[in-house]
């Protein structure tokens, strides 16, 4: 994983998420964010945003490839038993791929001042493994900690005034039991855009979607009696002119004026979850073309010397993922015995960088099948040229690999009959209104292949001229009735300028309309 440069990351998030940059995101966010490395145990620091650096005071230099956990909890115990279930929801996210909600207080890197509600997310590639994994969080000091969770809040006071009144994040407090909204701050006015008297009278559901009610007040169960810090969840927020705003939602039971109340910070993840979301459709919409496309993704990593293959793959070669060992001989031994040797060699060139891999070959599944495979490959090289990965695709052509080898049979059979026969074969595509003729055409008639045309006018002008009209007329009487079949016997033009009598019948072929597209008929020689 430490191999790879910013560029690669940045390069990565950009080509995953085009209109909603996901890495503008990141590094713009307020809240300390970082982009790690899914190298567990060691989570190592890819990038920090500069929230990031600008809380933890150090340069961005001295922590990146840094582990994640040396750099937040310097001392390495940061109260041992909280660590270590940081630690399992780190390896969670590895497992579940799903995103996952911690809370660092202590000895953190910001001990003196913050605690974190973080999220960690995984971000995941085209083959759906974790890429990155993105640690993103709101910090709160323990001042407004202490204002949040006390038993008397002053309202006049100039904490107040400070951390809720002016804070630049929507604050609400609202009565515990009736859920009706007490006091707003500044933020939630400019956001939500209704003024402070319609807002004293909502209660929370008001401004809340009917489908997310029934949640938001299963997320208030239970919480009564319950001290510090609550992560409530993602909801989403009306405004006023009917937005729908997605909200981080977390908060702190007090007393406000003698009531059970409730004070919520709101982070607008928008635009956050949104990215997130296209991220996850893109991903979806990969998988399905792969699978309807019947193409898959491997990487050979020249550094750890393993070879991967993504779901498709598997498909493709029929095995099971979870038995069969991805390796190099093991595929070797699926390849048709016939191609190995050119598939080889295929290898070998664009391995050592003289051309890329553009490779047709069959391989054998474990029931005997044959398939037909088409791959493509490219070497994969660093900044100083030295060669560090070897990546492509693989499609299943088999149902097209096999029609086109029974068309060129076809055709084969077709020229064969031409050459053994002393008929004029020829054939009148009507898509592309042209004539095919057969090899026996030139030896019957004298023509040499150079001279013979395949325009429809090239027949007709060589018709006697007294019987042209008459012969033309009645082809196109069959081809617009509903005949299938048309013959006809008339004088014929050969290249030394004599005519000779021919008897010329065709079948003709229609579509499902009863259109015809196709004609297909000997000329022969009766003189």
């Amino acid at each position: 994983f430490r191999f790879r440069s910013r560029f690669a990351i940045t390069s990565f998030l950009i080509e995953m998420i085009s209109q909603e940059n996901l890495f503008g995101i990141f590094k713009l966010s307020t809240g300390p964010s970082l982009i790690l490395f899914p190298d567990a145990p060691d989570f190592t620091i890819a990038e920090a945003n500069m929230a990031f650096i600008k809380c933890a005071n150090l340069e961005e230099e001295t922590i990146r490839e840094k582990s994640f956990f040396n750099v937040l909890f310097k001392s390495g115990n940061a109260h041992n038993h909280s660590l270590s279930l940081i630690r399992e929801e780190f390896e969670k996210v590895l497992s579940t791929k799903e995103p996952r909600k911690i809370i660092i207080k202590g000895n953190s890197l910001f001990r003196e001042k913050k605690a974190f509600n973080a999220v960690i997310t995984p971000l995941l590639s085209g083959d759906n493994n974790i890429e990155y994994i993105l640690f993103s969080g709101l910090f709160y000091t323990q001042e407004e900690n202490s204002i949040m969770a006390g038993s008397a809040f002053d309202h006049s006071g100039s904490q107040y005034n400070t951390l809720f009144k002016f804070s630049p994040l929507p604050k609400f407090i609202y009565d515990l039991e009736t859920l009706q909204i007490l006091d707003v701050n500044e933020m939630v006015l400019k956001k939500y855009q209704y003024t402070r008297e319609e807002f004293l009278k909502f209660r929370l559901p008001d401004f809340r979607p009917e489908d997310e009610v029934e949640e938001m007040l299963a997320a208030h169960k239970n919480r009564k009696e319950e001290n510090g810090f609550i992560c409530f969840g993602l909801f989403t927020h009306l405004a006023k002119d009917g937005t729908k705003m997605i909200m981080e939602v977390n908060g702190n039971n007090f007393s406000f004026h003698g009531r059970k109340a409730i004070m919520v910070v709101c982070v607008d993840v928008t635009e956050k979850e949104n990215a997130i979301k296209h991220l996850r459709s893109n991903e979806k919409k990969l998988l399905a073309a792969q699978e309807i496309g019947k193409i898959g993704y491997w990487k050979y990593d020249m550094l750890n010397e393993s070879l991967f293959w993504s779901e498709e793959v598997y498909k493709i070669w029929e095995v099971d993922k979870e038995t069969f060992v991805v390796a190099y001989p093991t595929f070797f031994q699926s390849i048709h015995p016939d191609d190995l040797v050119l598939f080889k060699q295929a290898r070998d060139f664009a391995l050592k960088g003289e051309k890329e891999m553009d490779f047709e070959f069959r391989i054998v599944t474990s029931d005997g099948t044959e398939k037909w495979i088409h791959e493509k490959g490219k070497l994969v090289k660093n900044k100083v040229g030295k060669p560090v990965s070897f990546e492509g695709t693989v499609q299943d052509i088999t149902e097209a690999k096999l029609l086109k080898l029974s068309l060129e049979e076809s055709n084969q059979r077709y020229e064969y009959v031409g050459k053994a026969t002393l008929d004029a074969i020829w054939d009148w595509d009507y898509s592309s209104n042209k004539i095919y003729w057969g090899e026996g055409f030139a030896a019957a008639f004298g023509y040499d292949r150079e001279s013979i045309s395949m325009k429809p006018d090239f027949w007709l002008e060589n018709i006697h001229p007294d019987e042209r009209e008459i012969v033309n007329k009645g082809l196109l009487k069959a081809v617009n009735g509903t005949d299938n079949s048309w013959s006809a016997e008339y004088r014929y033009q050969r290249f030394d300028k004599k005519y000779v009598y021919v008897y010329d019948r065709a079948v003709i072929i229609r579509d499902k309309e009863g259109k015809a597209i196709r004609m297909v008929g000997a000329m022969r020689d009766i003189s």
